[in-house]
């Protein structure tokens, strides 16, 4: 237990610093450069997003398989080999996308964004592979230092752009290159007993490229059509209102998702201690998870009425972006469910098929709602709430598709959850009083008071284990 609290710890160190240096620059950069600016900086965050696509399931693999094994078990001539081929493989492809939007591109500024996405790719995706092998072997202090040398280096970057004056989305995508290129050289140093041995045969290199892959690429497309599912709709936002309203919706978006930096973080921390778990404890594992997570989201969505208040003081401009907000804020409910708990459950039990069958049926969704809502009704706040209602379908086919293969049954605990976010959205869209601050307090009373034997068996659970 105590193994288990330390690396949380180290875990939940390295995410506020993360969270607090994104809060930090999500309040800073909208208000020091302008509007359309602000709005390819959200496009090129936007893009790099799907970049883990480009390892096609390699890293995804070696992720599951080395998952609750030793660190010092790892052969260094079998990931020294991996790692090199790897870097080439994604030093290939970025040049190949860099020569072929240097040719296909009209816009230079969309040009420079997916240029810079680009030469990210080759940094991104060579910097998660060292961190996946950190995570699945449960060497989480090392981790949480490259996450926060990473980020402290980004903040320091940033603010020399706006010290000496930047108002151009450029020095900030330069600001996050630097900082990923530093971090990763300090991964490979820390980490070069395994990663840098000149040792390795390329036959058993290529055999076991091919066998993550295999494993992998179910959770890599399915979490890339996880991100599709917001993504496709905001690429279509872009296309019918363009780079200032983009940038708008993306700022409501980032506010409402700065949580999930942490909920992503936590996960990866359970997936190597689930993989200890006895098959047949998982599912009571399950539900005090589920409880902890649950109320304690709820409980967070206070904070929607403070960050409001403070943001429409500091950011007038982006009253718009605030307005979305309310509609935007309850996506944390669904997708820190999704990601620290259904996921993480699907890849212990090695049902990674779910994870992708849910995305893509969800995707579909989402591009139909998307399209009808932007290109025939065109309607911004029907674009806004099909983000909402896709990401909604995704957690509960998937979660349904689980608790079925764990025998529980959680068709109550969805029907509230629903009823209490609906009930958020409604009284912070009509009502713009404190009075709404009052009536969520109403609701969430109701909640706990309807929740109360699952929060004292829980809180009993938590006792236990913490002794």
């Amino acid at each position: 237990m105590n193994r288990i609290l330390k690396n949380f710890s180290y875990t939940f160190f390295s995410n506020i610093v993360s969270t607090l240096i994104s809060l930090l620059v999500t309040l800073t950069i909208p208000r020091m450069i302008g509007v359309e600016s602000y709005g390819y900086f959200q496009l090129y965050m936007l893009y790099i997003t799907f970049l883990g696509i480009f390892h096609l399931g390699w890293v995804d693999g070696m992720y599951l398989k080395l998952g609750g094994k030793s660190y010092d078990s790892l052969d260094s001539k079998l990931f020294s080999g991996q790692f090199k081929i790897f870097m080439l493989t994604e030093f290939i492809i970025s040049l190949f996308s860099c020569v072929l939007f240097v040719v296909i591109c009209e816009s230079t500024d969309k040009m420079l964004v997916l240029l810079a996405a680009s030469v990210c790719m080759l940094l991104y995706n060579s910097n998660i592979f060292i961190q996946f092998i950190l995570l699945a072997t449960n060497q989480i202090k090392q981790y949480a230092s490259i996450i926060i040398l990473d980020r402290l280096l980004y903040l320091v970057f940033v603010l020399l752009f706006l010290l000496f004056k930047g108002n151009s989305y450029k020095g900030l995508l330069i600001a996050d290159l630097l900082s990923r290129m530093i971090s990763l050289l300090y991964a490979i140093l820390k980490n070069k007993r395994l990663l840098v041995s000149d040792s390795y045969k390329l036959s058993t290199n290529f055999t076991e490229i091919k066998e993550n892959i295999l494993i992998g690429y179910k959770v890599t497309f399915g979490g890339i059509a996880g991100i599709f599912i917001t993504g496709i709709i905001r690429f279509m936002m872009e296309g019918k209102w363009g780079i200032v309203f983009f940038g708008k919706i993306s700022l409501a978006l980032t506010l409402s998702n700065l949580m999930m930096v942490f909920v992503n973080a936590v996960s990866m921390v359970v997936f190597p201690i689930l993989k200890k778990v006895q098959t047949e404890d998982l599912s009571f594992y399950y539900r005090k998870m589920r409880d902890i997570l649950m109320i304690s989201v709820f409980t967070l969505m206070i904070f929607y009425y403070p960050v409001k208040y403070v943001l429409s003081i500091w950011l007038p401009i982006y009253s718009e972006s605030l307005h979305y907000m309310s509609l935007m804020f309850p996506i944390i409910i669904f997708n820190s469910k999704t990601a620290m708990l259904i996921n993480t459950y699907l890849k212990v039990t090695r049902k990674e098929s779910i994870i992708l069958i849910s995305n893509l049926f969800s995707l579909l969704i989402s591009i139909i709602i998307g399209y009808v809502s932007i290109f025939i009704i065109s309607s911004p706040n029907l674009a806004v709430l099909s983000i909402v209602a896709s990401l909604a379908i995704r957690s509960i086919l998937a979660e349904k598709q689980l608790c079925d293969h764990l025998n529980i049954n959680i068709t109550k605990d969805t029907i509230l959850e629903i009823s209490v976010t609906v009930f958020f959205m409604v009284i912070n869209w009509y009502i713009k009083s404190a009075i709404s601050i009052l009536l969520y307090g109403v609701v969430l009373v109701i909640y706990f008071v309807l929740k109360r034997k699952d929060i004292k068996s829980t809180f009993v659970f938590v006792s236990k284990k913490s002794k």
